[in-house]
């Protein structure tokens, strides 16, 4: 796991947080409504992509645009749509 503080002004608050397994899998990322578009996601997501040397995965609910440009914006790219993955719409 890696976090990203926000150590302005002392309030020494999480802004943001990456979770990705030994197999570079990232399983969630977040980042407070009140950090974001900040560039907070992107130094965690470069964070494991520097840990795993470059070669790292996630899953991104096919409805989810936002996500999707944000990764690809990173260098990831498309390599399998499964049908149903989240139990629902997608």
């Amino acid at each position: 796991m890696t976090i990203h503080e926000d150590k302005e002004k002392d309030l020494n608050k999480i802004a943001g947080y990456v979770i990705f397994y030994p197999d570079r899998h990232i399983v969630s990322i977040a980042v407070h409504p009140a950090y974001r578009r900040k560039g907070i996601g992107t130094e965690l997501v470069e964070e494991v992509l520097n840990v795993t040397k470059g070669n790292a995965s996630v899953e991104v609910r096919e409805s989810n645009e936002v996500a999707k440009e944000f990764y690809m914006h990173l260098g990831f790219f498309l390599q399998a749509i499964i049908p149903k993955y989240y139990g629902d719409e997608d």
